[in-house]
């Protein structure tokens, strides 16, 4: 199985700040069948450029031109961070921290850096609620019905709700630049069923900063979301929605990758 990056996001401190010190990092992907190929001597940084480009020339429909996906023309509850001394905030990290399954997995086992992503993250909310809430893509005030987000060729929306007294959401929309392509691994994973969605949908937890033991018991091992945590999907328009239902228990299996929880 080959993984595709589809997005990463880091969280520059963790919300509420009771939660802090800890400085969250993941990365999204897909999981798709391989054929094994030889396995290459070395893996350059060139390399890595060729394989993000071929993954979105998989992906994406690259007849149609692109647009540009600019993050400073979608509001959302958390800014994005300008440096790292910046709090309560989100930011794109770069790929070269995280290790997923290239083309010779099947193989050798090899992994490889995990690139540039295939979307782009634009925006991520933090909401408290009084009943958890769905379909957060529907809001008329959302990123997703605003004039900007409308114009976007695909929008991935992460709701991953937290029940509690009160209520928590954080929400990361991800876009793409082009239409996705028919066919493809993404085009199949956002009009596919939801069994397809969750035994392809996986997370790659890192704790850039915090204390030892949180980062030795979080890890890096992928973990398939369909497993951990309950999920439901909402298709319409031009995005995706992903609702991720945690309790406290469940949190905990996702964060702290409980045996039945990974894959």
């Amino acid at each position: 199985m080959e993984l595709i990056n589809i997005g990463k996001f880091e969280l520059c401190q963790y919300i509420p700040n009771r939660w802090a010190p800890f400085n969250p990092t993941s990365i999204l992907c897909l999981e798709k069948p391989v054929k094994p190929k030889p396995a290459p001597a070395a893996i350059s940084s060139t390399a890595l450029k060729q394989a993000s480009a071929e993954n979105a020339s998989k992906e994406l429909d690259l007849s149609v031109p692109p647009i540009h996906v600019d993050p400073s023309q979608f509001n959302s509850v958390l800014h994005k961070g300008k440096d790292d001394a910046d709090t309560n905030c989100w930011t794109s990290p770069g790929g070269a921290g995280f290790m997923i399954r290239g083309q010779t997995y099947l193989k050798n086992s090899a992994k490889i850096m995990g690139g540039n992503p295939l979307l782009k993250l634009i925006a991520v909310d933090w909401f408290k609620v009084d009943k958890a809430t769905d379909k957060i893509a529907l809001h008329p005030k959302g990123l997703a019905q605003s004039d900007a987000g409308k114009n976007l060729p695909f929008i991935l929306v992460i709701n991953l709700e937290i029940p509690a007294k009160p209520n928590y959401s954080l929400v990361l929309y991800y876009a793409a630049e082009r239409p996705v392509r028919k066919d493809s691994l993404l085009e199949k994973f956002a009009d596919g069923t939801d069994q397809f969605r969750d035994a392809r949908f996986k997370l790659i937890p890192s704790i850039v900063e915090g204390y030892w033991m949180v980062k030795r018991a979080v890890g890096t091992k992928a973990c398939l979301l369909g497993k951990a945590v309950t999920c439901k999907y909402f298709r319409q328009d031009n995005f995706l929605e992903s609702v991720m239902i945690t309790s406290m228990l469940s949190l905990h299996i996702l964060m702290f990758r409980l045996p039945n929880a990974t894959n």
